[in-house]
């Protein structure tokens, strides 16, 4: 993501993450098992600037839940809580 660079995944739905790429749309996912869909997806995500232009943004925006001071605090917020 640094780098401006989609994520492209390639995989079944059934797996949680790549399901939730699939929905939340964080990175390009092909689930068809198939040469032909995955080489057109991949020509999708190489050459479409719209598509990685929007993935880029879902998938920033995804990353910012997983900033280590969000985690941090929250941490901090239930081992304060679990003292009372």
């Amino acid at each position: 993501l640094m780098s401006n660079v989609p994520i492209f995944i390639y995989g079944p739905n059934n797996i949680f993450f790549i399901n939730d790429a699939r929905k939340t749309k964080w990175a390009y996912v092909e689930n068809r098992n198939s040469v032909l869909n995955l080489e057109k997806s991949m020509k999708n995500i190489l050459y479409d600037s719209n598509l990685r232009k929007e993935i880029l943004r879902y998938a920033k925006k995804k990353s910012s839940d997983f900033e280590l001071d969000k985690i941090q605090n929250k941490i901090q917020r239930i081992l304060g809580s679990s003292q009372k």
